[in-house]
Formats: structure tokens, C-alpha cells, sequence
């Protein structure tokens, strides 16, 4: 419990740095001292100094011995981790900024490319597909489109897209009670055509990162697929390689 208890008391450090270097800090700007950083937050200096190294290790902090520890000049980037499963929702509001979502829809998939997203999802069986899209925004500004591919039957239980809140992981854990486990991911840059950039607020033919991803269950079947188009000037991954 006592160590739960710390977690909790770090992460609630991090998310208080993170706003206040999103909205009161400069990217390049000096951060005060340790002691007073610590008594702005009401925290102490241990967690306060765990909370920093956590956010040096995300490369939003960077520290410069005998100056002082400054913000990064690309910390208006949003960091996704290509090592971690988590919601666009959580990597957004851990940078400090507001999310929300737009353009939600869903219709049964029927157009071209379903033969090899069902190749992709191993169906073989007359299944209907739905299809999921969606913009998610940081601070009201868009930064990344999805679109979700899955089985409208899983499990014997009918898959009601209506009842889509938030982000698919909890969708499926809540609504279908199916818990994904990994994915493949493959990684392209590409340009925006007419429709991306339209959905994203940008420019036709700017530079994007196309994601396209298959995500498997426990039991290492593949459940679902998506495609994923994000904003290279708001979002960047970072990767973690471990011998």
C-alpha cells in the first residue's frame, strides 16, 4: 500500500509539472530550483525529484549540469511510446492538455480494402465488419485520426458501436469484455490527401505518420484493426530498446 501510495503522490506530481510546463513554462526555459519548485506544489523534495526524473526520461525535461534543468524546445510534442498499449485519450491528458473527441461515426465496412482487413483479422466466417472513425483533439486542436476496424459478433455477443464512449480499449474491455493484449504496428510517413488533411486541419499534401495496426488477445487471436493518421508537428513516438 505504501508504495501504491507513492506511485500515486509521483503521478500526481508529474501531471501538475507537465501543466505547469505547458502553460507557464517557455520550451528552452530554466526551471526554478528544486526547493522552490517543491513548496509551489506543496510536496516534497524526494517526490518532486522523482516526478523530474521521470520526465527527463520522457525527454520533456533535459538537464545540463551546474545549470539547471530546462524544458526541451520540442516539448510541444505530444510523446506516444511505441512500447506501451495505452488510449489516445491517456497519452493526450498525461501532456498536460485537454482532450476530446469529434467526428465520431460508425457504419458496417463494405468498401474496398475489407478482403484484406479480414485476411488481416483471420475471418473467415461470414462476419459483418464495423467501422469506427473518429478525430481525437489536445486543446481543442486535432492531432490524430483513427479509423477501427473489428468483428460486429465476438464471443457470440453483438458489438453495438453506439455505446462507443472514449477510446476502443475500454470499449472492449467494458462493453464486449475482451482485453487486448499486444499489437503488430507498422509505421509510414506519408501526405495527407484531401480528406486526412480536412479531418486534421491541415494542409493537403503535408507531411503525416501513417500507423497501421493489428491488436491480438491474450489467447494471441487478432481482434481488431486500425489505421491511425497523426499530426507530425503535435505527436511523436519515442522508442524503448533494451538488450
Amino acid at each position: 500500500m505504501e508504495t501504491l501510495s507513492r506511485e500515486k503522490r509521483v503521478n500526481a506530481a508529474r501531471a501538475s509539472l507537465v501543466h505547469a510546463i505547458r502553460h507557464t513554462f517557455k520550451p528552452g526555459e530554466c526551471l526554478p530550483s528544486e526547493r522552490e519548485l517543491a513548496e509551489k506544489l506543496g510536496i516534497s523534495r524526494n517526490t518532486l525529484r522523482e516526478a523530474l526524473e521521470t520526465l527527463r526520461a520522457s525527454g520533456i525535461l533535459l538537464r545540463r549540469w551546474g545549470l539547471g534543468t530546462f524544458v526541451n524546445a520540442n516539448v510541444g510534442l505530444i510523446e506516444t511510446s511505441l512500447s506501451e498499449l495505452k488510449p489516445i485519450p491517456d497519452i493526450i491528458s498525461a501532456s498536460g492538455q485537454q482532450c476530446d473527441m469529434a467526428g465520431f461515426a460508425y457504419r458496417k465496412c463494405d468498401g474496398e480494402g475489407e478482403a484484406a482487413i479480414r485476411k488481416c483479422l483471420q475471418l473467415d466466417a461470414p462476419v459483418e465488419l464495423w467501422e469506427l472513425e473518429r478525430v481525437y483533439l489536445a486543446d481543442g486542436e486535432p492531432v490524430i485520426y483513427l479509423r477501427d476496424y473489428l468483428p460486429s459478433l465476438i464471443d457470440g455477443l453483438a458489438v453495438d458501436p453506439a455505446l462507443f464512449k472514449r477510446d476502443m480499449l475500454s470499449f472492449l474491455e467494458e462493453q464486449c469484455h475482451v482485453h487486448l493484449e499486444y499489437t503488430i504496428t507498422f509505421v509510414e510517413p506519408v501526405l495527407a490527401d484531401e480528406m486526412i488533411g480536412d479531418r486534421l486541419s491541415i494542409a493537403m499534401g503535408a507531411p503525416i505518420l501513417l500507423t497501421r495496426q493489428i491488436a491480438y488477445t491474450e489467447e494471441g487471436v487478432p481482434l481488431l484493426y486500425t489505421e491511425g493518421y497523426q499530426r507530425t508537428d503535435k505527436l511523436s513516438f519515442h522508442i524503448v530498446r533494451r538488450r
